[in-house]
Order: C-alpha cells, then sequence, then structure tokens
C-alpha cells in the first residue's frame, strides 16, 4: 500500500493533539486537583511551559537537520556510539510509553463499556488496528485523525454546555492560600504530559514545510489541551 509520505502543518498539530488529549482527560485532572485543589488551574501555566519548550526545541532541531529523524540526528549531535545508545534509549521509552497507553485506554474500556472482556483482548485488538494504520502510513493516519478530532469536539461541547449548571466560581478561592508550592506540585504531573511533544521528533521530517513555520499550529494545539 502506497501514499504520500506528507502531511501539512495543520494535521501534525491536530495529530500531536489528539495524541496527548487522549491521556490527558483521563487521569491528570484528577491529579493535579489532589495537590493544588482549588488553584488546579494555575497549575496549567507552569505545565504549558514544558510543552512550549518541547516545541521550540524539537523545531530548531529538525531545522538543522532536515528530514532527519531525532533517531538520526542524535548520532551526529553525540557522537556514533553515544548516538546509538540514546537511540536505543528512545525506542524503549517508546515501547515502555505506548504499553502504558494502551493498558490505560484497556482499563478505561473495562471499566465504562466492556467490564467482562479481558484487557488482553482490548490491548491486541487496538494494536491491531493501529498496526493496519502504521502500513496505510501517515498521510492516512493524519486524514482519519481530522475526523477523529471532530467526533471529540462534537462529543466535548456538550459535556461542557451542561457542566456550566454546575459552576461555582467561588470554589477557586481562596486563591494560593498554602503558597507556589502546591501549585507547583500539581503541575507535574501535566508537564510529563506535555513532554510527549518531544514526539515531534519522529514526526517532523514528515511535515510538507518548513519546521519553524509550525510553531503557530502547535502553540495552538497546545493551547486548546489546557482549554
Amino acid at each position: 500500500m502506497q501514499c504520500s509520505k506528507k502531511i501539512s502543518g495543520y494535521q501534525l498539530s491536530l495529530l500531536i493533539f489528539t495524541f496527548i488529549v487522549s491521556t490527558l482527560i483521563l487521569s491528570v485532572p484528577g491529579i493535579m486537583v489532589s495537590f493544588a485543589k482549588q488553584n488546579a488551574w494555575l497549575s496549567v501555566l507552569p505545565a504549558s511551559l514544558t510543552g512550549i519548550a518541547n516545541i521550540w526545541v524539537m523545531t530548531a532541531l529538525s531545522k538543522r537537520y532536515p528530514g532527519q529523524s531525532i533517531i538520526q540526528y542524535a548520532s551526529s549531535i553525540c557522537g556514533k556510539w553515544a548516538g546509538k545508545l540514546l537511540g536505543f534509549y528512545f525506542t524503549y521509552y517508546l515501547f515502555f510509553f505506548i504499553s502504558s497507553t494502551v493498558n490505560e485506554h484497556a482499563g478505561f474500556l473495562n471499566t465504562v463499556l466492556l467490564p467482562n472482556t479481558p484487557s488482553l483482548v482490548l490491548m491486541m485488538s487496538m494494536l491491531i488496528w493501529c498496526g493496519l494504520a502504521v502500513l496505510a502510513g501517515i498521510e492516512a493516519i493524519a486524514r482519519c485523525n481530522e475526523v477523529i478530532v471532530l467526533i471529540i469536539v462534537i462529543l466535548l461541547i456538550p459535556i461542557f454546555l451542561f457542566s456550566l449548571r454546575d459552576v461555582e466560581p467561588a470554589r477557586l478561592t481562596p486563591v494560593m492560600a498554602e503558597g507556589l508550592m502546591p501549585v507547583l506540585k500539581g503541575a507535574v504531573v501535566p508537564s510529563a504530559w506535555m513532554s510527549q511533544f518531544f514526539f515531534l521528533g519522529w514526526l517532523l521530517p514528515f511535515l510538507n514545510g518548513k519546521p519553524q513555520t509550525i510553531r503557530t499550529n502547535l502553540l495552538w494545539a497546545l493551547g486548546e489541551l489546557f482549554y
């Protein structure tokens, strides 16, 4: 199966958005509240700095090493053997992260939709479908993701609107009554999720355009994650 291996900046930003938000909304808000309590919304600000730093570094490296993935230019930066060791670590990190994500989604499906279905069946099903998508190519994934993002937005808007009746602004006070430390603790976990912009190191070589021109779209995606 052959297809174009280039995607637009808009498609790339949507891919990153879907990639992060699919796990971000499952557990991160509750963890933020457990540390920062009513000031959890302030934890968004320091957490966003991690995403901004990742966007800037990844696009700068892609500009310096055009057409290369992070595995390829790691050897140019660190040397042959150090680069290979770093590439092995990146590969291990990808394997660990994907395994964790698939397990998390299987647990969610077990809890909400399919309580009697073995987790292994759910995980294998997801991995098979993902494998078929990879065989179709990056452009096919990006085009399908445009539809997925639309579905996500359509489903989230009613949830947001119906929750407005329960809004109590008084619960946001007192602001920083216990100082800055709880806010920073609440920012640690979402910062880890924002570090997923690091995966741009694998996606930017497929960008149809210059890496520096994508920064605005990626910052928009970052803003939408916290919105």
